[in-house]
């Protein structure tokens, strides 16, 4: 349902602006479970284009693929640390015959973090 009103405000508007005042947060939680907080203290702008969210609080640009977007929402506090920028790119997981694994329950991996591959043991 939330990837449908995504898209719908993709396709009727290609740009949603949005103006908060200090201390509001949007929280963007991913299908895997981890949650970005952006700022919206100043004017948040939210681009969505080619499957992909933009948010643009002036300060910092981040992109997230709708695909894997699960929710978003304002609050007043940030959930968690928020949103670190690095360089790595997003981990993939795969067993030890090589297939790729989408959501690792316990067991033991391989994990591959842009050029960095690395065995991990998940309990």
């Amino acid at each position: 349902m939330m990837r449908k009103t995504l898209l719908a405000l993709a396709l009727f508007g290609n740009v949603l602006a949005t103006q908060a005042g200090d201390g509001i947060f949007l929280i963007l939680r991913q299908q895997d479970g981890t949650e970005t907080s952006l700022s919206a203290a100043q004017r948040l702008k939210l681009t969505f284009a080619d499957g992909q969210l933009v948010a643009d609080n002036g300060g910092e640009r981040v992109e997230f693929a709708l695909a894997g977007l699960e929710t978003m929402r304002f609050a007043e506090v940030p959930a968690g640390i928020g949103h670190v920028a690095a360089d790595a790119q997003r981990a993939v997981y795969y067993d030890l015959s090589g297939r790729r694994v989408e959501c690792p329950e316990s067991g033991l991996y391989i994990v591959k973090e842009g050029d960095v591959a690395r065995k991990v043991l998940k309990r």
